[in-house]
């Protein structure tokens, strides 16, 4: 008789368990949204990933003799990495990075790496769920020949960041002097 009881009671505790477990989900499920929503941009400053070394100064030498006229050949080579999502409930960016977020996340940053584009303008343009967003996106200039540049998005009352961001397909480019070097795309379900 006793065991039964026992056996009673840790089914109930278990049971409680559960159910006090889920009220935090079951509490942002059933949120009503907010009826004067905004976004809000997250600026995040490039940051150099190597400093440039110095080179030693070239010996004067005598200029070699030109026979025909004078072309110069210049090359050079912008290398931009794909862009990568990052899903987090902090500020910081640091979370699960992906395509595909579950429905609580409160930042949507992006992170990639320049090299060999120092001195041109850059920017991030957003589209969410197929709406251009212009008063997202961070843009500047880049600082070095090798920069790691970012930009992230939050949701809530006047821009505040509070929010869940919505559900919903987010798209990202990425453009040096306007002409779109990367985009990607992530869905919050």
């Amino acid at each position: 008789m006793r065991r039964a009881s026992n056996l009673k009671r840790s089914a109930i505790a278990a049971l409680v368990l559960l159910l006090v477990s889920l009220l935090p989900a079951w509490a942002m499920y059933g949120k009503e949204p907010d009826p004067h929503p905004t976004w809000g941009s997250v600026p995040r400053a490039a940051q150099p990933l190597a400093v440039p070394t110095p080179r030693p100064a070239a010996k004067p030498s005598a200029p070699a003799a030109v026979v025909g006229p004078f072309l110069p050949i210049i090359l050079t080579s912008i290398r931009v990495t794909p862009i990568v999502f990052t899903g987090s409930a902090t500020s910081d960016c640091q979370g699960t990075a992906g395509t595909s977020f579950t429905y609580g996340i409160k930042y949507l940053c992006v992170d990639l790496t320049v090299d060999g584009a120092q001195g041109q303008a850059y920017r991030f343009s957003w589209t969410i769920n197929g709406t251009p967003q212009s008063g997202l996106g961070n843009s500047g200039t880049i600082s070095s020949q090798l920069v790691g540049v970012g930009d992230g998005i939050c949701y809530g009352p006047s821009g505040a960041c509070g929010d869940a961001i919505p559900r919903g397909t987010y798209q990202v480019s990425f453009f040096l002097n306007n002409i779109q070097y990367q985009a990607n795309t992530a869905f919050i379900r």
